[in-house]
């Protein structure tokens, strides 16, 4: 049996252009805003009544490569105690619904 042969420019290539139509795609503005994805962020921290904590970061991700979702990424200054004792809160993750689920590790 016979393999094909694939040279390497010809592998190169073939692996630029899956890796880059991704990137061609046209970015869409996020569903739900960086105001209020900020909001949300600052009224979880509030209730954490952490006042030396503050927000590091946010930023808009993509979970997957080849996803159109989106969601806003929040960390914390510093970490805070999660609901298990050995787990620490360091941010959130908002989903463009607008329902935060708290980052932990």
């Amino acid at each position: 049996m016979k393999l094909p042969n694939f040279s390497a420019p010809g592998i190169f290539a073939a692996t630029t252009f899956l890796l880059a139509a991704p990137a061609a795609q046209a970015e869409t503005a996020p569903v739900y805003s960086l105001d209020k994805a900020l909001t949300l962020a600052r009224k979880v921290l509030a209730e954490r009544n952490e006042p030396d904590v503050f927000i590091r970061s946010i930023a808009l991700e993509k979970p997957a490569m080849f996803s159109d979702k989106q969601k806003w990424v929040v960390t914390w200054s510093r970490a805070l105690p999660a609901s298990q004792p050995r787990l620490r809160e360091i941010g959130l993750s908002i989903d463009m619904d607008g329902r935060a689920v708290r980052v932990v590790k």
